[in-house]
């Protein structure tokens, strides 16, 4: 169970591994590091993470749905390609967007399928856990159809949003890279170090695809 100043998160296993601080560190947006590099601090990041959703859960692995909350999660779907010609998992998908004024999130699509194989479980990829709404509204359409066992993973998560999915889906499990009591959130809702102001890794789904939301490509380095 993981404790953040205070604050207790019964349904958080929170993996802290050198590597995932180590590759956090290297992704600040002040580092200015290329496409590609930030593509492989992302895929070293969620093979962690998911040797810990594999291997501590001991899932079945013939039976999960995989859920993608586009666009970030695209990593995490990348770092499942072994899995997914081997096993033969479903891929849902989620794309979600954030209000810029109200900062929270909205369903712009989903492909989820209308009835499950009894007993599947899904496992949520989704790069950040920011205001936990994008994460939150993706739990609420797969427990429509059905879905009990659920787990998220988060590279990067904010003690605001893992209190909201606490709050509102105890019953769901979150694995985490990256939080601690110097993580939270500021007026535009992004995560920042509290201490500094900065963003601990920017706006991760542009940056990932290599283009902005309002078309425009990002420099390779």
């Amino acid at each position: 169970m993981l404790e953040i100043n205070g604050e207790k998160f019964p349904n958080v296993m929170y993996a802290q591994k050198k590597e995932i601080d180590e590759a956090v560190r290297l992704m600040q947006p002040d580092l200015n590091i290329s496409i590609t590099e930030f593509r492989q601090y992302w895929e070293r990041i969620y093979q962690i993470l998911l040797r810990v959703y594999f291997g501590n859960l001991k899932v079945s692995k013939k039976n999960v749905g995989l859920t993608i909350v586009l666009r970030a999660a695209n990593a995490g779907f990348l770092a499942m390609k072994e899995r997914l010609l081997e096993y033969g998992m479903p891929v849902f998908t989620v794309w979600t967007a954030r209000n810029e004024i109200s900062i929270q999130a909205e369903i712009l699509r989903c492909n989820l399928p209308s009835k499950i194989p009894y007993g599947m479980s899904a496992l949520i990829l989704d790069l950040m856990c920011a205001t936990g709404t994008s994460s939150g509204i993706t739990i609420q359409e797969l427990k429509k159809r059905g879905f009990k066992d659920i787990t998220c993973v988060f590279g990067v998560a904010s003690p605001e949003g893992l209190k909201v999915l606490r709050d509102n889906h105890l019953d769901v499990k979150n694995i985490v890279g990256f939080t601690g009591p110097n993580i939270g959130l500021n007026k535009k809702g992004y995560i920042i170090y509290l201490n500094t102001g900065k963003m601990v890794v920017g706006d991760v789904g542009d940056r990932w695809m290599g283009i902005t939301s309002d078309g425009n490509l990002l420099p390779s380095l």
